[in-house]
């Protein structure tokens, strides 16, 4: 039961298909200070003008302690 689990946990990780503009969805990096470092699928033409409001988060939600520690560390990341 348990490979059927973890099968399942994978499967809801993939990319998905394709936006509400058919196109396919693009892997960005929240920095907001609900969701630092949080992974998330989100239509490419987002930002370009067209709001297609597709968005599906890739990463499980962050902890207290993460939400105060990710931001710190992030700022070495741009360099």
């Amino acid at each position: 039961m348990e490979a059927i689990s973890s099968t399942s946990s994978s499967l809801r990780r993939r990319a998905p298909f394709r936006c509400y503009y058919a196109e396919k969805p693009v892997l960005v990096v929240s920095w907001t200070p609900d969701n630092p470092g949080r992974r998330f699928y989100g239509c490419p033409n987002y930002w370009v003008g067209r709001k297609c409001k597709f968005f599906q988060w890739r990463d499980d939600e962050i902890c207290e302690r993460g939400k105060v520690l990710i931001p710190s560390k992030g700022n070495g990341l741009s360099n």
